[in-house]
C-alpha cells in the first residue's frame, strides 16, 4: 500500500496566519503624535520619506522609512541609492529623523466648563548626550516615552514638526524640560532660597546610609548598630540588615519595611519634597510638572464627568492603571491618568475602550 505523504495543510496554514499577524502588527503602528496633539493629516504621518538615519559608526544615510518595529527594536529602510530594502537594529543606530514637516494640531475635545485646565507649554527644550560622548540639544513639543526610546518632535514653521526617535540604548543621559525647581522660580512660586533648601534635603535623602536611616527614626539603637557593625566587619560580605536580623535587633518584616520606606526615601522627586516642606501646594506641583513634560493637567475636585463616559473604561482597568476618562469628541477620549509617562498603562487604558485615547 502507498504510504500518504504528511499532511502540511496545517502547519502551512499555521505559517500562514502567522506571517499574517506579522504584517497586521507592521501596519499597526503608528508614529506616536506629540503628547495631546494630533497629526492634521494622518496619511501625511504614515509617509516614511525624507528619512534619515544616523548610524554609531558616523555615517548618515537618507532614504524611506518603510515600517519601524518597537517590540522587536529594528525597523526596515530603503536608502535613496539602492534597490532593496533592510533590516536596521536599533542597536547600530543613534537616531532616526523623519525631516518632512507635519503640521499638528489640538484634539477637539471641550472638558466641562467648571474644571480647571492648567495648559501645558507649547515646547520644551531637551538636551541628550550620547553613549560616545556626543551632546546635543535643542526644542521639542512635548515627547513620548516608550521602552525603545524616546520620540521627540522639534518645531518647524507654521505649527508644523518634524519627528525624531531616539533609542534608549544610545543615550547616557536625557534631560526634557526645564528643571522643575527652576520653573517654579521662574514662576514666583518658589524662592531659589526654598530650593536649594529642597536639593540638599533631596541629596541628603539619598546620600543617607541604611543604618542612619534605622537610628534616626529610631528602629534600631545606636548601641545595636554598633554591634551590627562589628559583627558585619567580620562577614563583609553579609548585609547590614541581614546582620541585625541575625542579631535579634529586626525581624524579617521589619527589615523589609525598613528597606522599602529607604527605597522611597532615595527616590522622592523635588516637588513633592517642596510640598512637604509647604513651600508650594501639590496641586501645584502637579500642575507645573505637566507644563515641564508639555501635557495638559487638570483638577478632578471640581471636574464633573458624565456617567456615561465613566463606562468607556471598565472599572477594573480604570482602578488598576489610576485612570479616568474625561471627556470625548470624535470618537476620541482625554483619559486623565495619575502617571502620564507610565506607557504600559496608557496602552492598556486604549485597549479597553473602542475610542482612540490620548492622555
Amino acid at each position: 500500500m502507498k504510504r500518504k505523504s504528511a499532511d502540511t495543510t496545517a502547519q502551512m496554514s499555521r505559517s500562514q496566519v502567522a506571517a499574517a499577524q506579522a504584517k497586521a502588527r507592521a501596519a499597526a503602528f503608528v508614529w506616536p503624535a506629540p503628547p495631546y496633539y494630533e497629526f492634521s493629516d494622518p496619511a501625511a504621518a504614515a509617509d516614511g520619506s525624507d528619512c534619515l538615519l544616523v548610524y554609531r559608526d558616523g555615517r548618515k544615510v537618507s532614504g524611506v522609512l518603510l515600517s519601524f518595529f518597537p517590540e522587536a527594536l529594528q525597523l526596515r529602510f530603503r536608502a535613496d541609492d539602492a534597490a532593496d530594502s533592510v533590516s536596521v537594529p536599533f542597536a547600530l543606530l543613534f537616531a532616526v529623523q523623519l525631516r518632512r514637516p507635519l503640521e499638528i494640531r489640538r484634539p477637539a475635545v471641550r472638558p466641562d466648563d467648571t474644571a480647571q485646565l492648567y495648559s501645558p507649554a507649547e515646547q520644551q527644550p531637551f538636551a541628550m548626550r550620547l553613549i560616545n560622548g556626543t551632546a546635543f540639544q535643542g526644542e521639542t513639543v512635548g515627547s513620548v516615552h516608550a521602552l525603545c526610546g524616546v520620540f521627540l518632535f522639534p518645531p518647524e514653521r507654521g505649527g508644523a514638526v518634524t519627528r525624531w526617535f531616539v533609542p534608549a540604548d544610545a543615550t547616557d543621559s536625557a534631560n526634557i524640560g526645564k528643571p522643575i525647581g527652576e520653573m517654579l522660580v521662574e514662576q514666583n512660586l518658589a524662592t531659589p532660597e526654598e530650593v536649594d533648601a529642597a536639593l540638599s534635603r533631596q541629596t541628603a535623602l539619598r546620600s543617607r546610609r541604611f543604618g542612619e536611616y534605622l537610628t534616626e527614626n529610631q528602629i534600631v539603637s545606636p548601641e545595636q548598630l554598633a554591634a551590627a557593625l562589628k559583627q558585619q566587619r567580620s562577614q563583609p560580605i553579609q548585609k547590614l540588615g541581614e546582620t541585625l536580623v541575625e542579631l535579634g535587633y529586626l525581624t524579617e518584616s521589619e527589615l523589609d519595611a525598613a528597606l522599602a520606606v529607604e527605597a522611597r526615601d532615595r527616590s522622592i522627586p523635588l516637588g513633592q519634597i517642596l510640598a512637604d516642606m509647604g513651600v508650594v501646594d501639590a496641586e501645584v506641583v502637579n500642575a507645573v510638572i505637566a507644563r515641564k513634560l508639555g501635557i495638559p493637567y487638570i483638577s478632578l475636585k471640581s471636574f464633573r464627568i458624565p456617567p456615561e463616559l465613566l463606562k468607556r473604561i471598565p472599572a477594573a482597568v480604570a482602578q488598576r492603571f489610576q485612570a479616568l476618562p474625561v471627556a470625548e469628541a470624535d470618537n476620541a477620549l482625554a483619559v486623565a491618568i495619575e502617571n502620564p509617562m507610565d506607557m504600559p498603562s496608557s496602552r492598556s487604558c486604549a485597549s479597553s475602550s473602542a475610542a482612540s485615547c490620548f492622555r
